[in-house]
């Protein structure tokens, strides 16, 4: 959207009202890729995804929102953190003004862990006030099953499915200074794995050095560009299912 003109986007808005919104990260990702690879993961699944879906349907996809909520990684150089409150308010003032201009569906495509609670209070927050159909998708929700599948937990930061994702999304990773790094759980409660299953308790982590050294939480060395892709691949396909779901629902146009 942001490399159009107000009269080219004028014109898709009468063919569509979904947009995808993408939201990341900068921070530290490990020894072996770089701050933006939040950010560069949610926009070019978003781009692919409208990619996949032209031209039977045409979607929209908004300028990415580059920072996200990341203090517990600010122990590392060039990473940039918001705070809570301002993150929340600054996807609710985009969603509002992509709601203005007739984006009455807008999904949040989030390629940040450290986002997600905020967002949940963004989405209901703007839902809220601008009537608008307001979706988060944290990507790795839509594919538990095959990450279980090809992949060994833990499932966090900087570890082999993100560096597997993003070497078939073409980011540059320097595979040769991946590190492993597994940290000890304080308790057989609190563990750090988005994907783990069984009773969990929620610490919130302040600092990302007191569990690794590294940056890393699992084992990127094992990253390959094929599982990736396969990853990529079954994630594409299923948010080309529910964007066609969400198509339908609310009587949105088609291309």
């Amino acid at each position: 959207m942001s490399d159009m003109s107000w009269p080219e986007v004028q014109e898709a808005l009468k063919r569509t009202d979904i947009v995808l919104f993408p939201v990341g990260s900068i921070e530290q990702h490990s020894t072996h890729l770089p701050l933006n690879n939040d950010i560069f993961t949610s926009f070019e699944i978003s781009k692919r995804l409208a990619q996949k879906l032209a031209p039977e349907i045409t979607v929209l996809v908004a300028p990415p929102l580059p920072y996200g909520l990341s203090p517990h990684h600010m122990g590392f150089p060039g990473t940039v953190s918001l705070t809570t409150r301002t993150f929340i308010e600054v996807v609710k003032e985009v969603c509002r003004s992509l709601a203005t201009h007739g984006l009455r569906k807008i999904v949040i495509m989030n390629g940040h862990g450290g986002n997600t609670s905020a967002l949940h209070i963004a989405t209901q927050e703007a839902a809220i006030e601008t009537k608008a159909k307001i979706f988060l998708v944290d990507w790795w929700e839509l594919v538990p099953d095959v990450l279980a599948k090809l992949f060994k937990p833990p499932f966090y930061h900087a570890c082999d499915t993100e560096t597997s994702m993003v070497l078939a999304l073409g980011q540059r990773v320097d595979i040769d200074k991946a590190k492993v790094s597994i940290p000890k759980q304080s308790s057989k409660f609190v563990v750090h794995d988005f994907m783990a299953s069984g009773p969990k308790v929620y610490e919130p982590l302040l600092d990302m050095k007191t569990i690794t050294q590294t940056g890393a939480v699992g084992d990127p060395t094992k990253a390959t560009r094929e599982k990736g892709q396969e990853l990529l691949n079954i994630l594409l396909d299923r948010l080309v299912s529910f964007i066609k779901e969400l198509r339908v629902s609310g009587g949105s146009s088609s291309a």
